[in-house]
């Protein structure tokens, strides 16, 4: 049965002279959380190729948009003036949640992916030569606050190439999709990864963090600055001396003084946990002082 919304997509097609678009009524994704402070993206990383099954590639770049009227030239030296393709990926942030709508005007075909869910599938050619453009639109509903990957593909198979890439809120205006919010390498670290932090120690029976700890935390945040989308806890252990909620509140106030540091430091607080495990989880045999020593202990764990 086709309700009244997917009768209504179908009818606004139509009105396109050139064109097709997506019938998504906005696919729920989920993305990676991320808080840019003043920082801003720096485009998406474009890649060229000769042939229309990207058989050579000829350039590796990074775009601020996708915003391209290439007429009758080549895009790039030594890239094709027709039948070329190209590949744009990267990551997208969102700001605001809601259903965003995807709009690309190409003369050819393009193919989009969000957080590898196709978003559009507009893989169609032109008449040669001809100054129209194909309008392809497509839906997803994002969450705000987030990073998704984003992967874009396109082919020229005549002349006169071109494509524009938009995106709307919900009812707003479209708008070019650049730079502010496009970003073309992101490296993350694998999620159980942990890194021991030895030198971080406290006083005696207290939360309160030893001087020469500070030195070992500062790598830690430069780390974390090095891969902006990592989330991490942190996870504070004691010895078995003293009973199990007495463990469990030292070390999770251990961790949550760590998580302060990180935070007082720039590390958006959305990125950082904290959490006492007590004595559950020993390294070594309690038996002795030098287990014990091993067993107190503060750990960040990538999530």
């Amino acid at each position: 049965m086709i309700t009244k919304v997917l009768l209504r997509q179908i009818l606004l097609c139509s009105i396109f002279v050139v064109g097709t678009c997506s019938l998504s009524l906005g696919q729920s994704l989920k993305g990676l959380s991320y808080d840019p402070g003043n920082k801003t993206g720096d485009g998406l990383m474009a890649s060229y190729y000769n042939g229309l099954k990207y058989e050579k590639k000829i350039i590796d770049t990074v775009e601020k948009s996708i915003n391209h009227v290439w007429e009758y030239e080549s895009p790039y030296p030594n890239v094709y003036a027709y039948n070329f393709t190209a590949a744009w990926q990267g990551k997208i942030f969102v700001s605001e949640g809601a259903v965003y709508t995807f709009i690309i005007e190409a003369n050819d075909g393009v193919r989009l992916w969000i957080q590898d869910s196709l978003i559009i599938k507009g893989w169609k050619q032109m008449p040669l030569k001809s100054e129209d453009v194909n309008i392809y639109k497509g839906k997803a509903s994002l969450e705000g606050n987030k990073l998704y990957d984003f992967k874009l593909k396109y082919f020229q198979a005549g002349l006169n190439g071109s494509i524009k890439v938009m995106w709307q809120k919900g009812k707003d205006k479209p708008k070019l999709l650049d730079e502010s919010f496009l970003y073309s390498k992101f490296e993350t670290l694998e999620s159980g990864t942990k890194f021991q932090l030895d030198s971080v120690n406290f006083e005696e029976g207290s939360d309160q963090i030893m001087p020469i700890a500070y030195i070992q935390l500062d790598d830690l945040i430069e780390k974390l600055e090095q891969y902006p989308t990592t989330v991490i806890e942190i996870a504070g252990h004691t010895d078995d001396q003293g009973d199990y909620d007495y463990n469990i509140k030292l070390s999770y106030d251990r961790a949550n003084m760590v998580a302060k540091y990180l935070i007082s430091k720039g590390i958006s607080e959305k990125r950082i946990s904290a959490k006492g495990y007590g004595y559950t989880e020993p390294l070594s045999d309690n038996s002795s002082e030098e287990g014990r020593s091993k067993n107190r202990r503060v750990e960040a764990r990538v999530l």
